[in-house]
């Protein structure tokens, strides 16, 4: 079980991630995974040390599925932003045919 530093850094990295300020969490898991790196070599039993390794990984599993959402989800407004600009760009931009009789 993480303890309670390491489950309020994860908490802390997961609201980050859920802002999408990806690079201000950079750092964050970075220190996470110092401080779980420490737990791995402190522990003293290969139980111990593979509870560690299993919560790091289900921790760093759930930050990648969320980052995935919101890079998903962060791309279809782009995507939806870029057609809007296209359908309201004004009229002087636009090309035009003139047809003369």
């Amino acid at each position: 079980m993480l303890s309670r530093i390491s489950e309020n850094a994860a908490a802390h990295v997961k609201a980050i991630l859920g802002s999408g300020d990806f690079e201000a969490a950079e750092p964050l898991i970075a220190d996470f995974a110092a401080r779980m790196q420490m737990r791995f070599k402190g522990a003293l039993s290969a139980a111990e040390r593979e509870a560690v390794l299993t919560e790091t990984l289900e921790t760093f599993k759930d930050w990648l599925h969320l980052s995935r959402v919101l890079r998903s989800h962060i791309s279809s407004r782009l995507h939806a932003a870029i057609g809007e600009s296209r359908y309201q760009a004004p009229l002087c931009d636009r090309p035009r045919i003139e047809l003369e009789a």
